[in-house]
């Protein structure tokens, strides 16, 4: 009879312990799920995010790439632009708005027009796409699938734009502007200077280009992908996005021989050193913020 006794006692107190446990388990995940730090974890971020995450993990890891934090976003890419353009949306730069929507996220019609079925066929339609601007990398959700399983490629890409911030030297590019410009201005009328002007523009343009596909090559070496991973993504994305082989004055990007040349010059020139201030100790963390749509690295 004791036995037994005690045998209940020994029962009917664990499943008070379990049933405690459950209730502060159950009080515990709705507080973390109401606050909205359930939704903001890096566990269920988006497929292209966690693609994203494990690249720019791999290029840190032998690459100081800022002291800076550097924030990362996935819209809907240019298409969007486009289409909103033509269905009387927005005009011209208006429509940059469109470009950068949450691929993630129901949208609301506009004007009786299903902007989600428009950001569809952005998916579909848009190919390789990506930019920085003013520090941030942007990516379209359709770069991911326009590389497929080509993910060295797109580490190429992402370590473009990342060159981009981190070599951000807007200053001594006036500075060699002007300068530059200074030796055209004499026996000149307005117009003239104006087009002179904007063709320098356009020729550092695709020098900061030629100069962000080195720098990005050299942190995929360095981070143990083969040397020839970005110039054969230049080939890849020159023959994916139809890209001239010849340059214009009047073109942001260099045509696909100047730009292949560039590279490959570069490549066969470079030593694996400590390229961006190499160091053993560099560290960093992740914040990833679903309603922002951003994902961002965190040096520490």
């Amino acid at each position: 009879m004791k036995i037994n006794l005690i045998k209940y006692c020994l029962i009917t107190l664990c499943e008070k312990k379990i049933n405690k446990f459950l209730i502060i388990l159950f009080f515990s995940f709705a507080i973390y799920f109401l606050t909205g730090q359930f939704l903001n974890s890096i566990l269920f971020m988006p497929k292209e995010y966690k693609t994203l995450k494990k690249l720019v993990d791999k290029i840190a890891s032998k690459n100081n790439l800022s002291e800076k934090a550097i924030p990362f976003t996935i819209g809907a890419g240019r298409y969007m632009r486009y289409e909103a353009n033509s269905l009387g949306l927005c005009e011209n730069d208006d429509c940059f708005y469109f470009s950068n929507l949450n691929p993630y996220k129901k949208t609301k019609n506009l004007n009786n027009i299903n902007i989600n079925n428009l950001i569809r066929d952005s998916y579909l339609f848009n190919g390789i796409d990506a930019f920085a601007f003013k520090g941030v990398v942007s990516i379209s959700k359709s770069t991911f699938r326009s590389y497929g399983e080509k993910e060295n490629f797109l580490g190429c890409t992402i370590a473009h734009e990342i060159s981009h911030i981190i070599n951000n030297n807007h200053i001594d590019e006036s500075i060699n502007l002007a300068n530059k410009l200074k030796k055209f201005k004499e026996g000149l009328d307005e117009d003239k200077i104006s087009e002179v002007k904007e063709n320098l523009e356009y020729e550092f343009r695709r020098k900061s280009e030629m100069l962000a596909d080195s720098n990005a090559a050299f942190m995929m070496i360095n981070a143990g992908f083969p040397r020839e991973t970005c110039l054969e993504e230049l080939t890849f994305l020159s023959n994916k996005e139809g890209i001239e082989a010849s340059t214009d004055l009047k073109d942001t990007h260099p045509g696909y021989i100047e730009r292949y040349k560039s590279l490959e010059k570069s490549i066969n020139s470079y030593e694996k050193t400590n390229f961006l201030n190499l160091q053993s100790k560099y560290k960093w963390k992740w914040r990833y913020d679903r309603s922002l749509n951003v994902l961002e690295f965190i040096p520490i």
